[in-house]
C-alpha cells in the first residue's frame, strides 16, 4: 500500500528530491516511480515507500503523507499541483507539504527575491493547511544554507517534517536519557567509597573498643580530682594569719569564682604532675592536723 505520494508536473526535479530524502547520491539509468525511505530518529524507525506520480493521477488509496511539488521559477507548476489537490478530498491526510524546487534560482546576489504568484502561492499553503517548504536538492550547500522568515528551509526540513509523524509498522527504540547513563558510574562509585568508609569504622571500633583520643587522656590528667582540690583550699586558708575557714555558702565572689572557673593551665611535663599531686597529698595532711590542734 501506498504510504506517501510524490506528486508533481515533469521537469520540476521529483526524482532529485526523492534521491535527496533517500540520501542517495546514486542516479538510475531509468527514472524509477517508487522509492523506499528509511527514517532512523531518535525514537524509532519507519520503512515508508514513496512512488513518484504526475498530476494527472488518481488518488484511490487512504495515505499517510503527500508532498505536491512544484519549480519555484515556473507559474504554471505551481497551478497544477493547485488543481490536483482541489480535485481530491485531502483533509484526512496528517503530512501534507508543498515543496518548492530550484530556490537556488531565486536567489539575486546575497538575497532571495519572489515574485508576486510565489507569495500568492505561499497564501494559499497556509490557508489550506499545507507548510510550504523551499529546496535545492541538486545543490546542496545552496540547498542548507536556505532560510524563510528565520526558519531552516531545504531537504533537511522535508525531513524533518516526515520524522514528526507516527508511521505506521515503526519500530520503537529502546533509549536512555544520557545525563542518566554518565552520571550512574559516578553516584555507584561514591556510594561504594562510603560503604566502605562505614565498613571500616565499624571494624575499628570493633578491634579497639577501649580506645580514646590523647587529647582525653591530658585532660584527665590535667584536672585533679575534687577531693583534692577542698583540701588545697582548707590548708591553704588556715595557713593565712588572721583569717577562718568560712562555710562554703558565705565565701567571697573571688573565691567561689576561682572554684567554679575551670582549670586551663596545663603542665609540661609528667614530672610536673607528680609534683603537684605530692602538694596537694602535703597540704591536705597539713590541714587534718591542724584541725586537731584547734
Amino acid at each position: 500500500m501506498e504510504s506517501m505520494l510524490l506528486v508533481g508536473s515533469a521537469g520540476v526535479g521529483k526524482s532529485q528530491l526523492a534521491r535527496a530524502l533517500q540520501c542517495s547520491a546514486y542516479v538510475p539509468d531509468t527514472p524509477q516511480q517508487t522509492y523506499k525511505l528509511q527514517l532512523d530518529t531518535k525514537y524509532y524507525t519507519a520503512d515508508v515507500l514513496l512512488r513518484i506520480v504526475d498530476t494527472q493521477h488518481q488518488l484511490s488509496s487512504p495515505l499517510e503523507a503527500v508532498l505536491l511539488t512544484f519549480a519555484a521559477n515556473d507559474e504554471r507548476s505551481f497551478g497544477n499541483i493547485r488543481k490536483w489537490a482541489e480535485r481530491y478530498d485531502i483533509e484526512d491526510i496528517e503530512v501534507k507539504l508543498v515543496v518548492a524546487t530550484k530556490a537556488d534560482l531565486l536567489q539575486q546576489g546575497s538575497g532571495i527575491s519572489r515574485p508576486q504568484w510565489l507569495e500568492d502561492a505561499m497564501s494559499w499553503c497556509l490557508e489550506n493547511g499545507f507548510e510550504y517548504i523551499e529546496t535545492a536538492a541538486a545543490h546542496p550547500s545552496i540547498d542548507r544554507s536556505l532560510q524563510l522568515d528565520g526558519d531552516q528551509q531545504g531537504v533537511h526540513r522535508v525531513l524533518a517534517a516526515l520524522q514528526a509523524h507516527v508511521w505506521p509498522g515503526m519500530v520503537e527504540k529502546q533509549w536512555r536519557p544520557a545525563a542518566a547513563v554518565h552520571d550512574e558510574p559516578q553516584n555507584t562509585l561514591a556510594s561504594s567509597s562510603n560503604s566502605s568508609s562505614a565498613v571500616n569504622g565499624l571494624r575499628a571500633r570493633a578491634e579497639f573498643p577501649q580506645q580514646t583520643t590523647p587529647q582525653l587522656h591530658q585532660q584527665e590528667d590535667r584536672q585533679p580530682a575534687p577531693q583534692q582540690q577542698q583540701a588545697a583550699q582548707r590548708a591553704i586558708a588556715l595557713s593565712s594569719p588572721g583569717q577562718q575557714q568560712q562555710p562554703d555558702d558565705q565565701q567571697s565572689a573571688p573565691q567561689q569564682q576561682q572554684q567554679s572557673a575551670p582549670r586551663n593551665t596545663a603542665l609540661s611535663s609528667p614530672g610536673q604532675q607528680q609534683q603537684q599531686l605530692q602538694y596537694l597529698s602535703s597540704a591536705a595532711d597539713g590541714a587534718d592536723t591542724d584541725q586537731e590542734s584547734f
